[in-house]
């Protein structure tokens, strides 16, 4: 939606030569993009992160915990905790921080640690995926026990609502 303006400001902005942009005239889903890219990742660890948030979470730390993450995980997820979890995937973790279950977006209580739809993937999990079009609801369910959890106490706001949308530009613009 809107990709020319996208690309109109990312190049030109100060970190047009890090970004990279591809456009999907017929939309592929999270996870089918990641399918339909990944040999832009060459082997490597890679970042996968959902553009409708505002974050201030420092991506250089979450890239850290990933290194250091247990060996058992292929994937290291941000999570925050959120005062409306009936709009989140919410997340139950182990003692290691380690996802064993995710409830997305339900109306009974199941906690409010949620999804931050920041991860950052290990090279092995980039290459087992082949057809796979919702990261969501066919990767994260696939993966479970070996996703690293990592919680963060940065301010993190879902932008999908005009309210929230409002509350992110509002402290932005005092940051």
């Amino acid at each position: 939606y809107k990709h020319e303006i996208v690309e109109s400001h990312i190049a030109n902005s100060r970190y047009n030569e890090f970004v990279q942009t591809v456009f999907e005239p017929q939309l592929l889903g999270t996870a089918g993009t990641l399918v339909a890219n990944s040999k832009f990742f060459e082997g490597n660890d890679g970042l996968l992160v959902h553009a409708d948030n505002y974050s201030e979470v420092d991506i250089a730390d979450l890239i850290i915990r990933h290194n250091s993450r247990p060996s058992s995980c292929l994937m290291t997820m941000l999570a925050f905790r959120t005062a409306t979890p009936q709009t989140c995937g919410i997340l139950e973790v182990d003692g290691e921080n380690i996802l064993q279950q995710m409830f997305e977006k339900s109306v009974e209580s199941h906690g409010n640690l949620a999804n931050g739809a920041m991860y950052v993937l290990s090279a092995k999990l980039i290459s087992n995926l082949i057809n796979e079009t919702d990261f969501s609801t066919q990767v994260i369910p696939k993966y479970l026990r070996k996703i690293y959890v990592v919680e963060t106490d940065k301010t993190y706001i879902d932008i999908g609502t005009p309210e929230s949308y409002q509350l992110a530009q509002d402290i932005a613009n005092v940051n």
